[in-house]
């Protein structure tokens, strides 16, 4: 061979380590493929859970699970533990993919609620033998597997045997078992653009976003495939809504038409803008009717005034701005004499929360108009309808949900009543 002609290859360390880029691009786009579909409120398939159980809730990569390389958690409950794998064959990617399942097996593994998954973007023929073969193992009693599938079985067995770390008890018959009922095999070809994995999920992207926004579904999908990679560099993930809350940073707006889950979260995020713009329009003027003074509400930027709270520190008293002392300690108690301003302080310090994007959701109430409230509603519910009373028909019921969700979550919710 000439030296020119020596020149045009490539070394084995550049082709291996073209081949870890690919398997590591395969892996995010899996991980994106799963998003989607929970994104477009569609089932995911193939991945072993039944369609009426497949409605993705969360995704998450290169997690502490035996199977490390993608987690999906389903609405339903069930859990798909999966292995991204470029290509399946005999030899080393079957193998390491087994030895991840011999540890799943000797952990509490539920074949009613869990499945071991291979993605995999092309597989040789055996492994599709053994596809089929797994897949007729979901079945209460499975049929003879035909001739090629047998030895598929057989070979798995042995792998099983083999991949059990040295001094560690084999797998029982029972434990075998579950492996089986537990493990599926799924192609799935998302590693470039212009695959049918990623061009399927590309199409279903396009559906979920605005017209008018300059983000196409291929742009959507080229995002969602860098956060995957950024998730896994983390080592951790996302729920939906956190999917979409990264997405949406980056410029890729969703429509509100429709029933899929980005919808929904489109319809919520423009009921929460109107909201916050109440609150931001109530904390921008100061109202004197209740001192008996027929004035028009007069602006905030046209009052020589603020709210300063004093606290000790040692001999001397410092006055710290109310925002950032509501901020630093999470709860406070507003005291003050009639007109004093207290209603309007609190006001003012919802309308400020408003506009810090890090800052918690307000919830700002009047405990009197609580109080007034029907008593045989519970005390949190009163506040909820006090919080929501002036939205509109169609955003009430949103703003209220993720109010009462910030609650439950004990996070993220600011909540100021004033007497």
């Amino acid at each position: 061979m000439s030296g020119s002609q020596r020149q045009g290859l490539a070394s084995r360390g550049s082709v291996a380590g073209a081949s870890g880029d690919a398997g590591v691009e395969h892996r995010r786009g899996v991980a994106a493929y799963a998003v989607v579909c929970g994104l477009a409120g569609t089932p995911l398939l193939g991945f072993g859970v039944p369609p009426t159980y497949a409605a993705v809730m969360t995704v998450a990569l290169e997690t502490e699970d035996p199977v490390d390389d993608i987690r999906i958690d389903f609405l339903s409950g069930w859990t798909a533990f999966v292995q991204a794998k470029r290509t399946l064959e005999k030899g080393k990617s079957l193998s390491s993919a087994v030895a991840q399942w011999v540890k799943a097996a000797k952990g509490p593994l539920d074949p009613a609620m869990q499945r071991l998954v291979i993605v995999s973007g092309g597989m040789s023929g055996p492994m599709k033998d053994l596809q089929s073969a797994l897949k007729r193992q979901k079945t209460d009693k499975p049929s003879a597997p035909t001739r090629d599938e047998a030895a598929a079985l057989t070979h798995l067995d042995e792998l099983l045997d083999e991949m059990t770390p040295k001094g560690e008890d084999k797998l029982t018959p029972a434990q075998r078992a579950r492996v089986l009922k537990c493990a599926c095999i799924h192609e799935l070809a998302v590693e470039e653009p212009e695959m049918a994995g990623a061009r399927e999920a590309t199409a279903l992207l396009s559906g979920l976003i605005s017209k008018n926004t300059p983000t196409d579904g291929v742009d959507a999908w080229d995002k969602l495939v860098q956060l995957a990679g950024r998730a896994a560099r983390l080592r951790g993930g996302f729920s939906l809504t956190g999917w979409i809350d990264e997405l949406s940073g980056l410029g890729v707006n969703f429509s509100t038409a429709g029933e899929a889950p980005a919808a929904d979260w489109a319809r919520r995020q423009m009921a929460l803008d109107r909201y916050r713009d109440r609150l931001r329009r109530a904390g921008s003027s100061i109202d004197l009717r209740g001192l008996a003074v027929t004035l028009p509400l007069l602006p905030l930027e046209e009052v020589d005034a603020d709210v300063q709270v004093a606290a000790k520190s040692g001999d001397d008293d410092k006055s710290t701005d109310l925002l950032w002392s509501f901020l630093r300690r999470g709860r406070m108690i507003l005291t003050g004499l009639p007109g004093g301003g207290k209603s309007t302080a609190i006001r003012i310090l919802a309308a400020r929360l408003c506009d810090l994007t890090t800052a918690p959701l307000p919830l700002s109430v009047s405990l009197k108009d609580v109080d007034a409230e029907d008593r045989s509603l519970g005390f949190r519910d009163r506040i909820l309808k006090v919080a929501v009373r002036d939205a509109n028909t169609q955003d009430k019921p949103l703003v209220r949900a993720e109010l009462d969700r910030l609650l439950d979550e004990g996070r993220d919710c600011a909540t100021a009543g004033r007497a």
